[in-house]
């Protein structure tokens, strides 16, 4: 069985629409600690209470956070929020269980507009996080 972060970066990566939206198919979903040196537009993904133990048949329910950046000078702040829909759209049941996880969002995502200068990056970038909270069975 995938990890959680494992099936996003393949159910994200794998998205054609996001493929445009960021001008290449590698490199569009990294680790938090990335962004940084990430090329732009760029998602960068949190997973907030990873597990240290697991039980059988119970559902563990981290929030997964996702910070959508684009440049400002390539229309950022939309290019921004078509990646968080884009998100919300394709981080579903059916595509998790493809990729071997019992798990689904619940709940409404909740979406922030913050500045991308508390994340150390350059000036000039826009961004749109996204929080969904995912429930996933544990096996």
């Amino acid at each position: 069985m995938k990890s959680l972060r494992q099936a996003l970066v393949t159910i994200v990566t794998a998205d054609a629409t996001l493929q445009t939206l960021c001008g290449r198919t590698t490199d569009i979903l990294v680790d938090w600690e990335s962004l940084p040196e990430a090329p732009i537009p760029v998602i960068g993904l949190f997973i907030v209470d990873e597990p240290l133990t697991a039980i059988s048949g119970e559902h563990w329910e981290p929030r997964v956070q996702f910070s959508c950046l684009a440049d400002l000078a390539a229309g950022g702040m939309a290019v921004a929020e078509d990646l968080a829909a884009r998100l919300v759209a394709i981080v579903t049941h059916t595509n998790l269980y493809a990729q071997g996880l019992d798990a689904s969002p619940v709940g409404l995502p909740i979406k922030r507009y913050l500045p991308a200068t508390d994340l150390n990056l350059k000036d000039g970038l826009q961004r749109v996080d996204l929080e969904l909270l995912i429930q996933v069975k544990l096996a």
